[in-house]
This record gives C-alpha cells, sequence and structure tokens, in this order.
C-alpha cells in the first residue's frame, strides 16, 4: 500500500524500504538514487531538493521506491504499478514521459539502472570493446 506525507518536501513509499528487501531477500537487493537536482523540471522550479531511491533484484524486479520531493504522491503511483504487477525497471526505462515533469525522475532513475545492468557482465565487456575501437 503506497502511502504519502505533505510535507516539503513530501516523502512517499510503495513496496519494501531498502532495509525490509535485504532482511527477507539479502545480497540480491539492488539500490539506486536519483537526485532531483538532474531532473530539468524540478530545476526550473526552484524544487531541486529531493530523491527517488529505487528497491529491485538484480534482474530489475521492482520491489520498492522511496520519493522525497516535490509532488513525490503523485510520482509513486508508476511505483504502485510496478510492483503490483511484477514489472521490472526496464519497462519505466522504456516508457515515455511527458517532459519537462517531475515524474521524468522516475524514467531518468530506472534508465540509470538499466545502463548499469546492460554494462555489468559480458554485455558490458562487449560493449566497452566497441566503445574503445570506436574512438
Amino acid at each position: 500500500v503506497p502511502w504519502a506525507t505533505f510535507t516539503d518536501p513530501e516523502v512517499a513509499h510503495a513496496g519494501l524500504n531498502e532495509a525490509q528487501a535485504r532482511a527477507r531477500l539479502g545480497v540480491v537487493v539492488t539500490v539506486c538514487n536519483w537526485p532531483l537536482e538532474r531532473v530539468d523540471r524540478a530545476l526550473a522550479e526552484g524544487e531541486s531538493n529531493g530523491f527517488v531511491k529505487l528497491v529491485h533484484k538484480e534482474d530489475g524486479t521492482v520491489l520498492g521506491a522511496t520519493i522525497a520531493a516535490h509532488r513525490a504522491g503523485e510520482m509513486i503511483q508508476e511505483w504502485t504499478l510496478a510492483i503490483d504487477r511484477g514489472l521490472k525497471i526496464g519497462h519505466l526505462a522504456n516508457c515515455i514521459h511527458v517532459y519537462p515533469t517531475y515524474a521524468i525522475a522516475n524514467m531518468q532513475a530506472a534508465a540509470q539502472v538499466r545502463v548499469e545492468q546492460m554494462l555489468s557482465g559480458a554485455s558490458g565487456r562487449v560493449i566497452r570493446r566497441l566503445a574503445r575501437l570506436a574512438r
């Protein structure tokens, strides 16, 4: 059940927090923190204090999200859906968001996770080698 506290900035959460996920699943839990300082809408409105914190499995399954930001109560909705439907980070990373909005922080955080996933392991080694050859 998602919740929000309408403070300044708002705080919203859905699913497991990092401690709960680690207690249940152990080392397979990964965390991404995306600062609102990287969100154009937040910068334009002078509301760049805050973050989107994602808790997910190594395979990208979303376990939980915490958002501390202006409009966090509205931003948490897509993470609630992702958790409820067992969606992966890649689903949100590939979802087109209206620009500029606060909710684009969700897509940016998810995209960061996907990039890190793609650059790890064998596929990452191949991508890095190709990048070196292209220079």
